[in-house]
Formats: structure tokens, C-alpha cells, sequence
């Protein structure tokens, strides 16, 4: 073994045994809170009042807060768990016809140490926090969460399958907050509009309250919930008393109205490109309560102006680069459509909600200039989500993209218009049914596609995809073990040009020379396949976890028409072990240790790869954190590096990441990440990023991000060039380094005024050397797998391209260019938002960018931000205004 192998081994065991015997020592260990506390559930009673007398001051002095019952008797989760709260906290319930009133006063006995933080709604903050989380369809399984803290920023959080947030769901409600010399309270008004909840006249709610105390990193909950247990919104306490409730206003409407301004430098000679161009829109969303615990939700010519630019990235794989959902009406209740394929970190879903509204996929023909639009149309939307009485849960999703035109010169002067998106529909379907309060499930998903194709250039999309399934898990032991499984069919239809594409594409490579299991078939005008998943788990219970499992996915499984997968063909299985550790000893105050191993094999059964990883995270008794993670991929056989030729025998290859982090809680917090690869064949690379957050005062939060990668890639893919009696396959090295800023700053005027800017500068640049070409793909001696071309095969040509003429080829002559890059980008957001009403908000954007690309794959750092920041600047200036009505 290599000393540099044995050196990062070495620091591993340091970092993982020697602290897990310090903190098993029972010398070591805190003193524990002799109380008791049961897991038991408690209950809570809600008082009726007339319309209209409570005053939402934070105040808690009208009579009737006197009448409620108080809830008291807090619990700590953190850092102590199972201890009482170190202040005490009452809480009192009370409602009218029309709203959900939540009284919560916040005992402090050191009222100045309060962490009260300004900061855009919806941001988490390291301040002192009041949260209730209502359970209104009593399933033991979901949850609507409203916060505030002591500057009256507001949170909201809908939490489903018992334990998983979406941070991302809006509500239109209210809060007032107050501070005296007792502490602070909180005043909650919630229209019973904004919740769903079973139709019926006497109702019980599961109920829940959180305070954080931020100098104390404390958490404690009303109705206790320990660490490390798989459960929250399944350990609620119950709320009675809501007796007789009309069913709520159920039409809201958010009309909106915007003007845009776009400028940027004229491209002459090219009569669409102009210095400046305007808009005006409109656009409407709609929520309509079809029933009290049904809700349809719909947008119509919606515009996401005011969402944050997508960062910069150099994609030199063969697969889609992935991007996460920014704009506000995928993103609330994404979980009621979510079907992922695999395990929680991996991208691989049935639903990938930026294939709507996406860049057009055609390109002109025969064009001289064109202007083609940067996004599809999204015509209408519409969402309906929610749950029955009996336990199903709906997710649905319909939306409606229109035929876009691109404006085109044709080469012999004519104006003309093509088609370069046609008309598309969106379904996705997803309905589950719920046993055992929750703990037992099957559910359905359905999704399709279909275009209306009329125009032969776009013969190269599909005309229908659909994919279908069945989805299964089960909880027993007290939540202690869980299986799930799943089973998946797909179907895709269109030309024969359509589906040999998809034949083709960098998902299966049905091409290969070596893939005796596959048949390209040119003459196919539909392709079937399937999926499975299946997994056993510990979730719960004591220190260990673990789980088993594996997945299939046939050849011709294909979903990327609105979902995102990357690759098919194959079979995985996987072991995962877990060691955790909750209980503060003399060193941590928690951490955890797992190791996970992996085999794959594709359809044949030639097995592909293997490896293993471990990884550990430890939490200081000072809330630093630590993290340190060890993979080694096995030598492996890899069908995608050479895009549809001959499997490659890829060398085995190392990657260490870490990451520390320090206490959020401080002015200046830290988050410092480092990775290492290093590859058998001499190859290595490593990156360094960081993340300075400073607090300079309660309204202002400014992070820098830099980022730096440097390395060396041995087998980077360049080209294949094809006779009619060979097929050469070119790989090279790769020398590729990156360097880049991001920059966010938050300036909070008022918890609804707030003023962001997000910024990035991006470089990347790659040079190409070593040029090498595919002899024998599977030799188990590494050097025999590759010709290395010399000068006097391969040369650089004046107007960069190379010229290549390959010693089995006598006579023959190829060329390609020269790969070589450099990438410059800067991209500029700045938003002031306004919620001038509970709903209605106005927005006021400055979007600048600029790109640059040269040639050239070397880096200097001082002329590429001089050559990036000299070229021509786009701008776009908007103003966006929303109004909320409820009807």
C-alpha cells in the first residue's frame, strides 16, 4: 500500500475509534437529570371566543387568554435530552369561526441574552424560536409548522411521512411578537383557510410547541420528542375542543402585473440582436379549496423573474448536469409528487420539474440569424394535493407549455419563423394509502408526457412518454424497522429517429460493440422498460442502524421525458452500518460512524464495480463540527467513458472529503470543506472551498463562498473518429482548474423589507495533452489498454485543430479540434422584496451577467477577471406587484 494511503487511514482511525472509546467511557459521561419523562402523548385543550377579540399585539392581555388552558412542563431535546426546559414556557389555544389563535409567552430569566436576529422570512437563523406544528388531519404523519422569532421573522414548514420538511410551502397568515422584562411572547393568528383538515363537527388534532434558546443551543418540546428516534409528527400531543368549524374560505387569488427592461450590447450586422428590448405581463395563481382537506392550486402564464440564477458549472461528463427547482410553485409541496430512485442523495426521480418550462429543445434550420426564446412558455398549471378522511393521500399535477417560435433569417435572406418546441402536456399522478396511523402504505404513480409534433426538425423528441408503478413500506416494532419496495414500468413513442435516439443516448449506449445483451434497432418506433427497488432497514432504536438493498433498472427504462435519470442497464446492491451516539461524554457532544458497500453488475451479469465508504461526524461539546469521509472505488468496468464504444477496465481510485464547521451561533461562523482524489493511475485532483458567514449586526448577514479545484485527469473523453474499416476512440489528459466567489448578502430592513444579492465570478479552464487512443479496453495491464500518440501521429494544426494520422491507419488522416478551454462567467441578482400585506409582495430586480470564452486551457487569475469583467454585459431591470385575495 501506498505511504499516502496508509497515512490517510491512519488519520481516520484517530479520528473515529479513539474518540468513540473516550466518549463510551462512562467516566467521561455528563451527569443526566435524575427526572423521568414518558414518551406518552399529552393533550391540549382549545378555547372558543368570539370573532374578532383578540388584538394581534404579542401582548397576551385580553381576557380571554386567561381563560385557555395553559400547557406547560417543556422537555428538552438539545443539548440535554429528557431534562426539563431550563425556563419555563406557557402556551394557550384559542379559535373563532374563522382563525387559529396560539398565545405563547416565553419566560426568559435573562431577558437582555435573547437572540433576536432580522432576516428575510422563511430564513433560518441562529436565534431564540417559537414553533407550533399542527397535525389537522390527525394522521399521525404530517404536520403544518408556523414560527417566529423575537424579531417577528415568520417560518413555515409542512412536514409529511412523519418526519420530512418542506421548507418551501407558503402560507398567508399571521403573527405579532413582544419583549418585556419577563422575556418575550408571540401571538399567532392562522386562518383555518391555510390548514386542511377532515370535515366533521367535533375534531382532534395532533398538536405540538418547540421553543429554541440560542445561547444555550437548546431545543425543548411540549410533548417530548428524544434524539435519533425515526418519528416527530407520530409523537404529538392531541388538541381538543375545536367543536363546529364551517368549512373555510376556499378561493384565494394572486393576480400579478410586471414591467421588464432588457439591454445589452448590439451584435452587428444581426438584425435581432438590439440594445434594448421591453415587456409588460400578467399573470394569476389561483387556490381553490375543492374540500376542506383537498386543495387545487393553479398558475397561469406564471413568471419566476425573481428567482435566483443558476450557478456556473463545466459539464464534461456524458450525463445531464442537474439543477435544483427554484421557482415558488414546483417547489411548495414537491413531496406530494417526489418518486426518487434510490436512496435520498441521489438525483435519479420520476418527477424533475425543470423538464417544464425548460429551454427549447429544437434548433433553425437553414439560418443565417435567428432568435430563439430563452424558456417554454408554461400556459397554465395546475396542482391538486391533499388527504381523505380515509387516509389517501392525492398528489396531482397538470401543466400545459405552448408551441415556441424562433424568429430566423434563412441564408438566402427570407424571414421565416420555425418551430422549435412544440406543444406539450405535463401529468403527474401520485395517490397513497395509509395503514396503522401511517406506518404501513401502498401507493400508485403515473406520469405522462405527449407532444403535439407537426414539423419534421423536431422528429428528434419523443411524441409520448409514460412511466408507471407500485410503491410499498411497512414500520413494525415500534418504528424501529422499516422495509420499502417498489416496481416501476416505462414506455416512450415517436419516430424512428426519436427512439434511436433514445437507443443512443448516454443513459444506455444500446451501440456498444461488446453489449451482446443489447440490439440497436433503428427501425423501433417505442422502447419498454422497468425498475425495482427494495430495502430493509433499522431506522430506530439504540446506537446501530443498518440497511440492505438493491435496485434494477432495465435497459430500456426511460423517464428522462420528465423525470431525471442518468443511467439504466444496470443492478446494484448495497450494506449500510451505523454507530450513533447521543449521549455528551467529555470530548463530543455527539457523533456518528457509518460504513456502506456497494456491487453493481449489468443485465448480462458482468459485474461492473464495487466499493466502499466510511464516513464519521462529530459534534464538539463547543458545537463545532467535523466531518471526515474515506471512498474507495475498486477497479471497475465502465460502458459510458468512451460514449458508446467498447466497456473500458477504469483503475481503482481513492477520494477523502472533510468538512468543519463552527458554531452558528457566533458573529463569524465558519464552514471549511476539502476533498482529495487520487486515482491508481496516477491521477489526482483536490479542491478547497469555504464559507465565512459574518453577522456584523441583527440585520445584515453577508457570505463568501470561494471555491478552488486543481487536478489531472489521465482518461478524459475527446472524440471517436470512424473509417469504414476502424473506429478510433481518443482520450487525453486533462488539466483542469477552477476557481470561483459566491457572495450573498441580506440586508433585513423590517421582517417584510428585505434586500439580497447574490453574486458569482466563474472560472474554469482545461488543457488537453497526452492524447491516447483505445487498443484493447479490458487488458488487465493498464498500459496495454492505450496507444499514446506521438508527435509525429498527432500534431496542432494553425487554426487549432488537430491533425492525427494513426500508425494502423497508413494513410489515413483524421482532424478535430482542439479541445482546450476557458470558461468566464459572472452572474449578478439583486431583489429588494416588499410584503406589504399578509400575501402580497413586490419585487424589484437587477439581473447582470457576463460571459467569456477563449481557447486557451490555461488559468490567470488576474487577465481572465480582466477579460471577463471587459466583455458586454446583459442587464434585465423588473418590477413585479402581487396582490392576495381571498374570496
Amino acid at each position: 500500500m501506498k505511504p499516502i494511503y496508509t497515512l490517510f487511514i491512519i488519520l481516520w482511525c484517530f479520528f473515529t475509534i479513539v474518540p468513540m472509546a473516550a466518549a463510551a467511557n462512562p467516566k467521561n459521561s455528563k451527569k443526566r437529570n435524575p427526572k423521568n419523562f414518558s414518551l406518552d402523548g399529552r393533550t391540549a385543550q382549545a378555547y372558543a371566543i368570539e370573532k374578532d377579540a383578540i388584538e394581534l399585539d404579542g401582548r397576551l392581555d385580553e381576557l380571554d387568554w386567561s381563560r385557555a388552558p395553559v400547557l406547560s412542563d417543556f422537555i428538552q431535546q438539545a443539548p440535554d435530552e429528557g431534562a426539563p426546559a431550563t425556563e419555563n414556557t406557557e402556551v394557550r389555544i384559542l379559535y373563532t369561526q374563522e382563525n387559529f389563535y396560539v398565545g405563547i409567552k416565553a419566560y426568559d430569566s435573562k431577558p437582555d441574552s435573547i437572540r433576536s436576529i432580522l432576516a428575510r422570512r422563511d430564513s433560518r437563523t441562529p436565534s431564540d424560536w417559537l414553533r407550533i406544528y399542527i397535525d389537522s388531519y390527525h394522521d399521525h404523519r404530517s404536520a403544518f409548522e408556523f414560527a417566529v422569532n423575537p424579531a417577528g421573522v415568520k417560518r413555515d414548514v409542512f412536514w409529511s411521512n412523519d418526519r420530512r420538511p418542506d421548507d418551501d410551502w407558503d402560507a398567508v397568515w399571521d403573527v405579532a411578537v413582544h419583549q418585556d422584562g419577563e422575556g418575550w411572547s408571540a401571538e399567532f393568528q392562522i386562518p383555518f383557510s391555510q390548514i386542511r383538515f377532515p370535515k366533521r363537527d367535533f375534531h382532534t388534532w395532533g398538536f405540538q410547541v418547540a421553543r429554541v434558546i440560542a445561547r444555550n443551543n437548546e431545543t425543548s418540546f411540549w410533548c417530548r420528542i428524544p434524539k435519533g428516534v425515526p418519528q416527530f409528527c407520530s409523537l404529538f400531543g392531541d388538541l381538543k375542543g375545536i367543536e363546529h368549524i364551517p368549512s373555510p374560505k376556499r378561493l384565494q387569488l394572486l393576480p400579478y402585473s410586471l414591467g421588464k427592461g432588457a439591454f445589452e450590447p448590439a451584435e452587428e450586422d444581426n438584425p435581432f440582436s438590439t440594445s434594448s428590448s421591453f415587456l409588460a405581463n400578467t399573470g394569476l395563481d389561483v387556490k381553490y379549496g375543492l374540500t376542506s382537506n383537498l386543495t387545487l392550486d393553479a398558475t397561469f402564464n406564471p413568471d419566476f423573474g425573481q428567482v435566483e440564477a443558476d450557478p456556473a458549472q463545466v459539464n464534461l461528463s456524458a450525463y445531464e448536469t442537474y439543477f435544483r427547482e427554484k421557482r415558488p410553485f414546483f417547489m411548495e409541496g414537491s413531496h406530494m409528487l417526489d418518486f426518487r430512485l434510490g436512496s435520498g442523495h441521489e438525483r435519479d426521480s420520476l418527477f424533475y420539474s425543470r423538464r417544464i418550462g425548460r429551454q427549447p429543445q429544437g434548433d433553425p434550420t437553414d439560418a443565417e440569424y435567428y432568435q430563439r426564446p430563452e424558456n417554454t412558455t408554461i400556459l397554465g398549471a395546475a396542482k391538486l394535493t391533499g388527504k381523505t378522511s380515509t387516509g389517501w393521500s392525492i398528489g396531482l399535477l397538470e401543466a400545459l407549455t405552448g408551441s415556441e417560435q424562433a424568429q430566423v433569417i434563412t441564408t438566402s435572406g427570407q424571414k421565416t419563423q420555425q418551430t422549435v418546441e412544440p406543444l406539450t402536456n405535463y401529468f403527474v399522478g401520485k395517490i397513497e394509502k395509509e395503514f396503522r396511523d401511517g406506518r404501513s402504505a401502498v401507493g400508485m404513480i403515473f406520469t405522462a408526457v405527449n407532444r403535439n409534433i407537426q414539423e419534421e426538425n423536431l422528429d428528434f423528441l419523443r411524441k409520448a412518454a409514460y412511466s408507471s408503478g407500485l410503491s410499498f413500506r411497512h414500520r413494525w416494532a415500534q418504528d424501529t424497522y422499516e422495509i420499502n419496495g417498489s416496481f416501476l414500468g416505462s414506455q416512450i413513442r415517436g419516430s424512428e429517429e426519436a427512439i434511436e435516439s433514445a437507443q443512443t443516448s448516454s443513459a444506455r449506449y444500446f451501440q456498444r460493440p461488446d453489449a451482446t445483451h443489447l440490439e440497436l434497432d433503428p427501425t423501433r418506433t417505442s422502447l419498454a422498460g422497468y425498475a425495482s427497488m427494495f430495502s430493509i432497514a433499522k431506522i430506530g432504536g439504540g446506537h446501530w442502524r443498518w440497511s440492505i438493498g438493491g435496485k434494477a433498472l432495465s435497459p430500456g427504462f426511460e423517464v428522462n421525458d420528465i423525470g431525471y435519470l442518468r443511467e439504466v442497464d444496470s443492478l446494484t446492491q448495497h450494506v449500510w452500518l451505523s454507530y450513533r451516539e447521543y449521549k455528551p461524554g467529555k470530548i463530543f457532544r455527539e457523533y456518528d460512524i457509518s460504513y456502506t458497500f456497494w456491487n453493481s453488475w449489468d443485465y448480462s451479469y458482468t459485474h461492473e464495480g464495487m466499493g466502499m465508504d466510511v464516513r464519521s461526524d462529530f459534534r464538539f461539546l463547543n458545537y463545532w463540527n467535523i466531518n471526515l469521509s474515506v471512498n474507495r472505488s475498486q477497479t471497475r468496468r465502465s460502458s459510458s467513458t468512451l460514449r458508446g464504444g467498447p466497456a473500458v477496465l477504469m483503475p481503482g481510485s481513492w477520494r477523502i472529503n472533510s468538512n468543519f464547521r463552527t458554531d452558528s451561533r457566533k458573529a463569524l461562523y465558519l464552514n471549511l470543506r476539502g476533498n482529495i482524489s487520487l486515482s491508481d493511475n496516477g491521477a489526482k485532483s483536490y479542491g478547497l472551498s469555504s464559507g465565512f458567514n459574518l453577522r456584523p449586526s441583527d440585520r445584515i448577514i453577508l457570505s463568501l463562498s470561494p471555491n478552488f479545484n486543481d487536478g489531472f485527469r489521465n482518461l478524459q473523453y475527446v472524440t471517436e473518429q470512424s473509417s469504414e474499416d476502424q473506429t478510433h476512440y481518443i482520450l487525453s489528459r486533462i488539466d483542469q482548474t477552477t476557481v470561483s466567489l459566491t457572495i450573498r448578502l441580506s440586508y433585513t430592513i423590517t421582517p417584510n423589507l428585505t434586500l439580497q444579492l447574490y453574486t458569482q465570478p466563474y472560472i474554469s479552464a482545461g488543457d488537453y495533452s497526452e492524447f491516447k487512443e483505445v487498443i484493447d479496453p479490458l487488458a488487465e495491464n493498464y498500459a496495454d489498454r492505450w496507444h499514446i500518440f506521438t508527435p509525429q501521429e498527432l500534431s496542432l494544426q494553425e487554426g487549432d485543430e488537430y491533425s492525427l494520422f494513426p500508425i494502423t491507419e497508413p494513410g489515413q488522416a483524421y482532424s478535430f479540434s482542439n479541445p482546450d478551454f476557458n470558461f468566464r462567467q459572472f452572474r449578478l441578482n439583486l431583489v429588494l422584496r416588499w410584503e406589504y400585506l399578509p400575501g402580497s409582495t413586490l419585487y424589484l430586480v437587477w439581473a447582470n451577467g457576463m460571459n467569456s470564452y477563449t481557447e486557451y486551457g490555461g488559468l490567470s487569475l488576474g487577465d481572465d477577471l480582466h477579460d471577463l469583467f471587459s466583455a458586454p454585459a446583459n442587464n434585465i431591470f423588473l418590477l413585479k406587484f402581487s396582490y392576495w385575495f381571498s374570496i
